[in-house]
């Protein structure tokens, strides 16, 4: 079974503990290079693949302001991938992200931070595009065909392209006559273009409806995944097997 390791380098993992210490700049660099170099390398013959670095992209297209960007520029995710890769070097390494799976300002600044790391030698494999499918928060449902031109744009840079965290849930106010039905065909339609693409995997956040993290969050329903909360398979499961098994 292929083992992906979530994630090495994100804003919102950071320890309270770790926030009430003033460090310096260079104590920071360290620190970070100590994290990566434990858990890659403590996993290094487990872990396949490591998203390295989570929503370093702002929803404006800017570079987010965190405490590694403020002590280390733009090139602390050259230095996160590097780092990974002395550790782990047999595995995939990936940039992760929301709202990027489609043509839109933030998708093009990902792109061209993506471009400048490649340029500079940074070893990174892939990116991933995150698709929480909901109509709220921050969240959108994209068009499966914009998904698919994206990822032949990202993989003309010469990345691997993954669809994740893919989840599809409904607002109280979105209506259809069978919703499980339509969700299903969501799900075939983004794994259709994504194969079509040359994207050759999407992982779903979470295997069944009873231990999604949209149990009562922004008010959309809580059956956004694969199977049921009783582990039963779901229109949507049938659909994607459906298509695995009569691809040509």
């Amino acid at each position: 079974m292929t083992v992906r390791g979530h994630t090495l380098l994100w804003h919102k993992q950071t320890p309270e503990w770790f926030l009430a210490w003033d460090y310096t700049d260079d104590q920071l660099e360290a620190f970070v290079r100590d994290h990566i170099h434990t858990v890659a390398g403590r996993y290094h013959d487990k872990v396949d693949v490591w998203d390295v670095v989570n929503e370093a992209v702002a929803n404006d297209g800017s570079m987010r302001e965190t405490m590694w960007y403020e002590a280390m520029g733009e090139e602390y995710l050259d230095k996160a991938f590097e780092w990974a890769n002395d550790v782990a070097p047999n595995a995939d390494l990936y940039y992760n992200d929301y709202e990027i799976a489609s043509d839109n300002d933030k998708a093009d600044a990902v792109y061209d931070l993506l471009k400048r790391l490649l340029d500079r030698g940074v070893p990174i494999d892939g990116v991933g595009f995150r698709m929480h499918s909901l109509p709220s928060y921050r969240h959108t449902r994209e068009d499966p065909e914009a998904v698919g031109e994206n990822i032949r744009r990202f993989k003309d840079l010469g990345l691997d392209v993954q669809v994740t965290e893919m989840d599809v849930a409904y607002g109280p106010d979105e209506e259809f006559d069978d919703r499980l039905e339509h969700q299903a065909q969501y799900y075939r339609d983004v794994l259709e273009a994504c194969l079509d693409n040359g994207c050759n995997t999407l992982v779903t956040w979470g295997v069944h409806d009873a231990g999604t993290w949209l149990q009562n969050r922004y008010d959309v329903t809580s059956d956004p995944l694969l199977f049921d909360e009783n582990f039963n398979p779901k229109p949507a499961y049938d659909a994607i097997r459906d298509l695995l098994e009569n691809r040509d």
